[in-house]
């Protein structure tokens, strides 16, 4: 009988969590979600006799979102208001303490959590990152210090419909447990707003056309280039319409419901027009549009496709290539589940894993084969990898062997961790970077694993032959 080796330790979800800030009694974490607090107002507090202090709502409907402040809070002059962008700050005191609240809101680019973190992390050091769902959508909480003024900062950042809202609390260093525990309350008031009270409107059908035909189709006209649509998806193509409905055919009727079945619900109300699709009918054409949208050469020259935002562009090769699958996986990450951090061991291994479902490639014996070479990559080196694109004799490449072997952690820990699948996803997915520390604390804090243990018993499932 095989030694199935130490059990696995609880979860942190699971434990009693440490305090958010890393102080007794700050934005403690329960279940994984935000403790919404009741309506405040002023009241008496009957045993006492003392006043409740007042708070008052905030609302930024171009957003979706709203929380709530101390009613006697100062709003300082807005520094950016547009019909979609937002800064304000507002100061107060909360527990004795100054405080300075910073909010952004963005409804004018496309956002998630992991870029909105990307930005935090330029105005300091980020000490934790953890994930929540609010009605579904991924956020996370986060402390930064700022080591030149000797201030901490604690924020949320949620992007519902994949638009920003992100506020921030700025403390002195090392306040105590009243301040933090008022940050707490204002942080945790943070609510989505429903569909119809979001204010911001749609651009015109036509504008939004030309301006989805230049992304994917600069320098071409409107008439070469038919759409097509389906419930998820529009398609923009200069191609063949025949290959083009079978492409869409099979995206709806087999991708779409495996996507759902490994990552999550696919059919949330995204706050956009469909996914959508840049097919062009020849290699050259899919190149031509890279080049004249930026990408150097170089790297246009090693691609097959890529997606951004809610796009993809590539070119048409057979309705079921491998190259769909990728792709979509990486649009669907981003778009529908708002999880497109963590580096590109995540992102890579997620798409490699997907496809492996169709393509009939093992992910787990093609790992045991890599894991007997004595070159074969090491697990941190895979971790670490900023880009899985390599420099040889012909340029640059894709390296088969990382992606292989992220595909295999990806496949080992939903075959191994399936209750801990979704937290694991939420928790790196969000992450702005592959900075190792926030990295282990991610998979620490969602599998009950150090990094050691997580490669041990990946190791030790893919060389089994079981």
């Amino acid at each position: 009988m095989r030694n199935p080796g130490p059990a696995p330790r609880t979860p942190r979800n699971l434990r009693p969590e440490r305090s958010f800030s890393g102080i007794s009694g700050a934005l403690a974490i329960l279940a994984g979600a935000l403790l919404l607090p009741p309506p405040p107002g002023t009241a008496q507090d009957s045993a006492h006799g003392t006043r409740v202090r007042a708070w008052k709502e905030i609302r930024f409907a171009e957003v979706g979102a709203a929380f709530r402040i101390p009613a006697d809070f100062e709003t300082r002059p807005a520094l950016t208001r547009n019909a979609g962008q937002t800064a304000r700050e507002y100061t107060g005191m909360l527990g004795g303490t100054q405080a300075l609240l910073r909010i952004r809101t963005d409804a004018d680019h496309f956002q998630t959590v992991s870029r909105g973190l990307l930005e935090v992390a330029q105005e300091g050091r980020l000490l934790s990152v953890r994930g929540f769902r609010l009605d579904g959508e991924p956020g996370a909480r986060y402390r930064l210090l700022s080591e030149d003024h000797g201030l901490e900062t604690l924020g949320v950042l949620l992007c519902p419909r994949r638009r920003l809202v992100h506020l921030a609390l700025q403390l002195p260093r090392n306040a105590g447990a009243a301040p933090l525990s008022e940050s707490s309350r204002l942080l945790e008031s943070l609510r989505i707003l429903p569909a119809k009270e979001i204010t911001l409107a749609r651009p015109m059908a036509e504008l939004r056309d030309l301006s989805e035909l230049r992304l994917g189709f600069p320098g071409r006209v409107r008439a070469d280039i038919r759409e097509l649509s389906t419930a998820h998806y529009r398609l923009w193509t200069d191609a063949a319409p025949s290959g083009a409905r079978k492409l869409l055919a099979f995206l709806e009727r087999e991708f779409t419901p495996l996507i759902q079945e490994r990552i999550g619900p696919f059919d949330r109300d995204l706050g956009h027009p469909d996914l959508t699709i840049f097919l062009h009918r020849t290699r050259n054409g899919y190149l031509l549009a890279a080049l004249r949208s930026g990408i150097p050469r170089e790297q246009a020259e090693a691609m097959d496709g890529h997606a951004w935002d809610r796009f993809y562009s590539t070119w048409y090769a057979g309705p079921r290539d491998p190259i769909h699958i990728h792709e979509a996986t990486h649009q669907v990450m981003a778009a529908v589940y708002g999880l497109d951090g963590g580096g590109p061991w995540l992102q890579e291994g997620i798409a490699q894993w997907v496809e492996s479902r169709f393509s009939r490639l093992d992910p787990r014996r093609l790992a045991r084969n890599l894991l007997r070479r004595s070159r074969a990559p090491d697990f941190d080196e895979m971790l670490r990898a900023k880009s899985f694109l390599h420099r040889n004799r012909r340029g640059l490449v894709g390296s088969k062997d990382l992606y292989e072997l992220a595909s295999s952690l990806l496949a080992f820990l939903r075959e191994k961790r399936p209750e801990a699948f979704p937290d694991f996803l939420l928790e790196t997915g969000i992450l702005p970077d592959t900075r190792k520390k926030l990295c282990e604390e991610a998979i620490e804090h969602s599998l009950g694993w150090d990094m050691d243990e997580l490669e041990a018993r990946w190791k030790a499932w893919a060389l089994d032959r079981k």
